[in-house]
């Protein structure tokens, strides 16, 4: 067993950590999908999100990276926000 600041932790439940990382990884970038696909004027603060507001944001990521259109309009609406440095053609 190992004693960390927070409790003690053996090995088994170590193993888990990595896969804890992914899932709230995975689940942070299924949210900023949501938040980038909703439009900016009916988006809520993100001090005023509460915990369903939350889920549904995750779930309209997720629905946003199964649908191959709102990714190209996703890719749209970054390119308006922050264009990039226009090249002289």
């Amino acid at each position: 067993m190992l004693v960390f600041g927070l409790g003690t932790f053996d090995y088994e439940s170590m193993s888990t950590l990595p896969l804890i990382f992914l899932g709230v990884s995975y689940a942070c970038i299924l949210f900023a999908l949501g938040r980038v696909s909703n439009p900016a004027r009916e988006r809520l603060p993100l001090h005023q999100m509460d915990r369903a507001a939350v889920v549904h944001t995750i779930a309209r990521g997720w629905s946003v990276l199964t649908s191959a259109q709102a990714l190209s309009r996703i890719t749209d609406l970054l390119h308006r926000d922050f264009p990039g440095p226009q090249h002289p053609l």
